[in-house]
């Protein structure tokens, strides 16, 4: 049994840092565990919860992304939240993987692996998959957001990220979690 979340963003932008209506606040207030208190349970009765993690993990308030409308940032120790609450798997292919630049997404990568949180995402900096078993079935995971890192040749890259997946690591199923999008928009652009 899979559990799927939408977008999850466990911080706060520039200027909403310090105030008493906060993300944070309310973690400070109510401990690690409340964002995700009211769906624990369920997240505790599936095999694998997967999570979109708009934001980074960073300690460092330098090297927000400038001309972003909204930029997302959590101390590292927040990471802890997810094993908390029972979430297992968390997926990068997203707008917001990059609100502080590398050290942001190095810094939520490194929090992420200290956690044992799975993760997976097509970025800039490359394809990274995920695998997940359980018995006799192998499951394989693969994000990207085809709105940001979409280029020349991406399709290509995808077919062949997903022929390994299926062909070389054997997996049963291969799970794509697409993310895309402008915001406010009426129509889609994907």
């Amino acid at each position: 049994t899979l559990t799927f979340t939408g977008d999850c963003t466990l911080g706060n932008t520039p200027v909403m840092r310090g105030r008493p209506e906060s993300f944070e606040a309310y973690v400070e207030q109510n401990g690690l565990e409340y964002p995700f208190a009211q769906v624990k349970a369920l997240f505790e009765e599936d095999d694998l919860t997967i999570i979109n993690l708009e934001g980074v993990f960073h300690d460092s308030e330098t090297g927000v992304a400038q001309g972003k409308t909204y930029t997302f940032r959590a101390p590292t120790s927040y990471a802890e939240m997810l094993p908390l609450s029972s979430i297992e798997m968390a997926y990068l292919g997203n707008n917001h993987v990059f609100d502080y630049g590398e050290p942001g997404y190095q810094s939520t990568v490194k929090a992420l692996d200290a956690q044992g949180i799975q993760w997976f995402g097509t970025t800039e900096y490359g394809h990274e998959t995920a695998i997940y078993e359980k018995g006799n079935i192998k499951l394989g995971f693969v994000s990207i957001n085809i709105s940001y890192w979409w280029k020349e040749g991406m399709g290509n890259e995808m077919k062949e990220t997903l022929r390994k997946l299926k062909e070389e690591e054997k997996c049963d199923v291969v799970i794509a979690c697409l993310h895309g999008g402008v915001e406010y928009d009426k129509r889609h652009d994907t």
